[in-house]
């Protein structure tokens, strides 16, 4: 459970009475929390860091100027503060970004994989085309032949009608007495 930006304040405040630096692993040692998951880190962060802002604002509306040394510490403690915040960040995604890049490399070899199938596809279409062009052309010589044998048949069988006429009428001739 995240601690919230009063309960910050609060613990801050006492820390600071008793002496002690209110950084957040005090403040969450002072509390009993530990460490939190990323989001509430960063809300804890911006919790400290408006404290901090708090405290500077109060000290100046006092006419007392902030100590460079307070500054410079403060300056040090947010800078700490976000390298480990970035550091947190980075141990928790580290597995999602070693999965995505597993996936990302899975999808990039599918895709090569697709492309090169596709390429072949291409090929075999085109062949395949190509094949039907000259099937397409031999049917086209071959139903030409099929018409020019009906031509040459039906001439033949005229031909032979004549042929068969002129035999009966010639047979006729000679068998007349």
């Amino acid at each position: 459970m995240p601690i919230s930006k009063e309960q910050i304040f609060i613990a801050a405040d006492a820390l600071v009475a008793a002496g002690v630096q209110p950084t957040l692993e005090a403040i969450r040692a002072k509390l009993g929390v530990a460490t939190p998951p990323l989001t509430d880190l960063i809300a804890e962060t911006d919790a400290i860091n408006a404290w901090n802002a708090h405290c500077a604002a109060n000290l100046q509306l006092a006419g007392k100027a902030v100590p460079t040394e307070i500054v410079e510490r403060i300056t040090q403690f947010s800078t700490e503060l976000w390298a480990a915040a970035l550091d947190r960040a980075n141990q928790l995604l580290a597995p999602e970004r070693k999965a995505m890049e597993i996936a990302r490399a899975k999808f990039e070899s599918e895709q090569r994989q697709a492309q090169s199938d596709s390429q072949a596809l291409h090929a075999q279409l085109f062949a395949a085309d190509e094949r039907a062009g000259v099937a397409l052309a031999r049917t086209d010589e071959l139903n030409q032949k099929v018409a020019d044998l009906r031509t040459t048949l039906t001439q033949l069988s005229e031909h032979n009608r004549e042929l068969v006429a002129a035999i009966k009428t010639t047979v006729g001739i000679v068998n007349e007495p």
